[in-house]
């Protein structure tokens, strides 16, 4: 499957977040918290923690980003979301803040590209989607020996999901075939017709 700039338009297509593992948010109590008391509102939160960023053991081309102490959650407890880059590319560090974000609310990310892979220009035509990237990820977060011990088998195989942006998202709506994946979300992702070749195109 081709990934095609056919408009400027992005749009939003398909946030299915299943089977427990939506993304925690602040409530509305914590996100209206007094100003008067900035510092305390933020003390307060107990479900956010230091995260770390490192290269996948025995997983070429991935990077995994993780709560620092994973001792502090029960063994099999963690779920695990496998990230694809807008472009399709094989670097995630303009996304390293929002991964981050997202680990440090106690989630295992697992992101296509390497620790220290830096972003390259390439032309729509030329840019490829590869699911199997992600299944990748998924493989090694659930079964490989490597990850268990940098993970401290704090993985949960049952609460796997997929998720990307523009062309990653793609990547995640297809990989999200995989029946390991309990959630998908494609974020500024949609697809064109198909042409007249037979086969779809993204944008």
């Amino acid at each position: 499957m081709r990934y095609n700039h056919l408009r400027a338009v992005s749009a939003l297509a398909g946030l299915s977040i299943l089977g427990g593992l939506a993304l925690t948010g602040c409530s509305s109590a914590e996100s209206t918290a007094s100003a008067e008391e900035p510092a305390a509102a933020a003390s307060s939160r107990d479900d956010y923690h230091a995260t770390v960023r490192e290269r996948t053991s025995g997983l070429d081309g991935h990077t995994v980003y993780h709560p620092a102490d994973l001792s502090a959650f029960p063994d099999s407890s963690v779920p695990v979301l496998a990230w694809a880059n807008g472009g399709c590319r094989t670097s995630n560090i303009a996304v390293t803040s929002f991964l981050s974000g997202v680990a440090a609310q106690g989630y295992i990310v697992i992101a296509n590209g390497a620790l220290d892979e830096l972003p390259v220009d390439q032309l729509p035509d030329d840019t490829l989607a590869r699911p199997d990237r992600l299944t990748d990820a998924i493989d090694w977060a659930a079964d490989s020996d490597e990850a268990a011990e940098q993970l401290g088998h704090k993985a949960d195989s049952d609460k796997i999901g997929v998720m990307g942006t523009s062309c990653g998202g793609v990547e995640a709506l297809l990989a999200a075939a995989d029946p390991r994946v309990k959630s998908v979300a494609g974020l500024n992702t949609a697809s064109s017709p198909i042409s007249d070749s037979g086969t779809s195109g993204t944008r």
